[in-house]
């Protein structure tokens, strides 16, 4: 999976989080939100704040691309899962076909046998 763009340009710089928040000047849970994928929308002042320590202006465009990929792949995730899912279910256990009645008449003539 591609990694956030501001992540992974924070660690290129190998800083924590603590540090590039006090380097760029932008809060550091409003950093924690970029990089996590809370936030889809960058304000002017966070991008401007970016640009200080070499992000491009165009950080907002590879936001929006790495957030396309991040939807992309989870949604791939989903349907491997259900195709998982939908091809447990195709065994069919004969056992589960038998209705209610032949059940009991079946637990019956087993509670038959063994007292005898």
């Amino acid at each position: 999976m591609m990694e956030n763009p501001i992540l992974e340009f924070r660690k290129s710089l190998g800083c924590t989080r603590t540090e590039f928040s006090t380097r760029t000047g932008i809060g550091y849970q409003v950093l924690r939100a970029a990089e996590m994928g809370a936030t889809k929308r960058l304000s002017a002042n966070t991008i401007e704040c970016l640009s200080y320590v070499g992000i491009g202006e165009d950080i907002q465009q590879k936001l929006d691309d790495w957030h396309i990929l991040k939807n992309e792949e989870r949604k791939n995730l989903m349907l491997k899962d259900k195709e998982k899912s939908d091809q447990n279910n195709l065994y069919v256990n004969p056992e589960n076909l038998m209705s209610k009645q032949q059940k009991t008449s079946s637990k019956k003539s087993t509670e038959v046998d063994t007292n005898e």
